[in-house]
């Protein structure tokens, strides 16, 4: 936006433009913005750029005079150098090193009956390789291969069912889960959450294209993931989401909440009782202990609450089962069943999801009261009584998750307590 744009033309035409881009990039690009600081700042807070290149250099836009410069910026043009080497004026540029440098241009992306193989998959985000793997699922999908189930009827005849594009490739994407078991069984996810779609899966992964997205996926899952970091400095477990976000989805015998939030603060339980159980030889202050089990990161055993217990013994020790991947993962599947079946039906409705969400801070300010909202409560007092109401452990099917067996009735209180401290406190 190289124009001194006032601030009322900025939201009739700047903002929707923006806006439009965003909903329509797709292939291994994001959203970026080169403008003024009030430009930028506000297409960037309403999650339509990622980051900017701020015009710094234009000093008598009104868009410069007297706005900060936008938390999110990577490129700063704050001056002129006149006659550079005597040959040609040079913009001096600041860089952040915010976002990496980019020395590449993907290829096209444009869907073609005769795919492109060049693309380098490694380089991609997980949300550019999910992109391409609708692509060519929807490719594979006009040759009958996929995204279909066969249903017999009561007459004997057999109904073909189209599956969306969205929902089958969550279901991939949950194969940590639903093939491999996770951290319970595939017959515990497959009931918690739905089934494992086999045949989808056989096609895909004996596909000469799909396959080589789903080797660039794999460093996404498994047990040295890495995790998708937001523009809000979240953490994603890509895997957890997509599981959780089907369990929600999906009617299913076991109440939705065990595949997210219930499951996890359940395994924190599980872990607390651990706690209490090694260290029997001196009063544990459950409520401290537990708010260093719920929502931490990898450093959680630097957690004060935790300081001065026993934390290893016999070969065990004291998990970060019930983190802060798991909650930002947990919160957003909540966002994604309920959104996601509203989406017109288009290959890359889960992609541009993504996408948008995730580049969303206003959005994701609300990741973590998702999870209150869900079982009504709108504030800490009340969240904890409904989390401990709803995580009434005569949903057996995942009483394995407690390793230490069923909870005392004080280390369930103190962990409904400290998810809800965890929510509200951010």
């Amino acid at each position: 936006m190289d124009f001194d744009a006032t601030d009322d033309q900025v939201t009739t035409h700047i903002m929707p433009y923006f806006r439009a881009v965003r909903d329509s990039l797709g292939g291994g690009y994001r959203v970026g913005i080169y403008a003024s600081r009030n430009i930028c700042t506000r297409v960037i807070e309403a999650g339509y750029a990622g980051t900017a290149f701020v015009s710094d250099m234009s000093t008598g836009f009104s868009g410069n005079l007297g706005f900060s410069i936008p938390k999110d910026w990577t490129y700063d043009q704050f001056t002129e150098i006149s006659g550079y080497r005597g040959k040609w004026d040079l913009d001096k540029v600041a860089y952040s090193n915010a976002w990496p440098a980019v020395s590449y241009v993907s290829p096209q992306t444009v869907e073609d009956p005769n795919p492109n193989t060049a693309t380098d998959y490694e380089k991609l985000s997980p949300i550019d390789l999910i992109w391409h793997l609708e692509k060519r699922f929807n490719e594979l999908r006009k040759d009958n291969k996929v995204g279909r189930d066969y249903i017999s009827t009561s007459h004997g005849d057999v109904v073909t069912v189209e599956v969306s594009t969205w929902r089958a490739i969550l279901n991939y994407l949950s194969k940590e889960y639903l093939a491999e078991g996770g951290s319970g069984s595939t017959f515990q996810w497959t009931v918690a959450a739905e089934p494992w779609r086999g045949a989808d899966a056989s096609v895909l992964e004996n596909d000469p294209i799909a396959k080589k997205i789903i080797a660039a996926w794999q460093r996404w899952c498994g047990d040295r993931k890495q995790h998708l970091i937001d523009v809000a400095g979240g953490e994603v477990d890509m895997p957890h989401m997509a599981v959780t976000t089907l369990g929600y989805l999906n009617t299913n015998v076991v109440p939705d909440r065990w595949t997210g939030w219930a499951g996890d603060l359940a395994t924190a339980m599980g872990e607390l009782q651990k706690l209490k159980n090694w260290n029997k030889d001196r009063q544990v202050n459950l409520d401290r202990a537990a708010r260093g089990l719920v929502g931490q990161k990898d450093d959680y055993l630097s957690d004060p609450g935790l300081s001065g217990y026993t934390l290893y013994k016999d070969g065990d020790h004291i998990r970060n089962t019930c983190n802060y991947a798991d909650m930002c993962s947990d919160g957003d599947a909540i966002v994604f069943a309920r959104e996601l079946p509203k989406q017109n039906e288009h290959t890359h409705i889960l992609s541009n999801f993504l996408g948008s969400y995730y580049t969303d801070k206003a959005r994701l300010a609300n990741r973590f009261k998702e999870i209150a909202w869900s079982v009504g409560a709108k504030q800490e007092g009340n969240a904890a009584t409904e989390f401990e109401d709803n995580t009434t452990l005569s949903d057996a099917i995942f009483s394995d998750l407690l390793a230490s067996g069923t909870p005392d009735s004080d280390v369930i209180t103190a962990c409904c307590k400290a998810l809800a401290s965890f929510i509200f406190s951010r």
